[in-house]
């Protein structure tokens, strides 16, 4: 059996891209938020929101840093885990999105933005 690591999400960033130089490249840090809502037994609305860490890396990185706080997007990739030691010394690890597409979901248009160098699905 083949071991396959995607994940597909659209959401709304939660707050402004942030680029920042990497070694020899650059990547933008963005905070995607998905939600979903349903009625529990009482028929009360609930909402339950999960924030997704996701890193954008080449030349996707510069076109999603222009992307600001509320924008839909829509991105694809694998999950990666790091880990690393805070300021006191305690080991920790993050998981995030490795983006591999980024799609910049424009509902004013009704079409998609997609950098120069991404192949639409």
């Amino acid at each position: 059996m083949p071991n396959i690591n995607r994940v597909i999400i659209a959401g709304h960033l939660g707050r402004d891209a942030e680029l920042k130089a990497a070694g020899k490249g650059q990547v933008t840090n963005l905070s995607v938020a998905t939600s979903e809502r349903w009625k529990d037994a009482n028929g009360t609305q609930q909402e339950k929101t999960d924030w997704h860490a996701v890193e954008v890396w080449g030349k996707s990185a510069e076109f999603a840093a222009q992307c600001k706080k509320g924008a839909a997007v829509l991105v694809e990739g694998k999950i990666t885990g790091h880990d690393w030691v805070d300021k006191q010394g305690n080991k920790r690890h993050t998981v995030s999105i490795r983006a591999d597409r980024f799609y910049a979901l424009d509902k004013k248009s009704g079409g998609v933005s997609v950098p120069e160098d991404s192949v639409p699905f």
